[in-house]
């Protein structure tokens, strides 16, 4: 990775982390009440189990990527 300054990028640059940790984080909360809301019915129809796995996977997928977010910040900031 360059890290040398070609003089053409402006000071003012911001990371985008900050905006995928809160999307990323959005993501996860709506997506596991979804799966919790699928799996926690009485006699859900076979759609909805499958709507709600179908939730369950990307709800993990979303918490993977707050991980890594995660770490990229804190290495960044140090």
């Amino acid at each position: 990775m360059n890290t040398h300054r070609m003089g053409n990028e402006p000071l003012s640059a911001r990371s985008p982390l900050h905006l995928r940790l809160v999307l990323s984080a959005f993501g996860a909360l709506i997506l596991t009440s979804g799966a919790v809301y699928a799996f926690s019915r009485s006699d859900p129809a076979p759609g909805l189990v499958f709507l709600g796995g179908v939730a369950a996977v990307f709800a993990i997928v979303a918490f993977i990527d707050l991980y890594v977010i995660i770490a990229r910040l804190r290495r960044h900031d140090k």
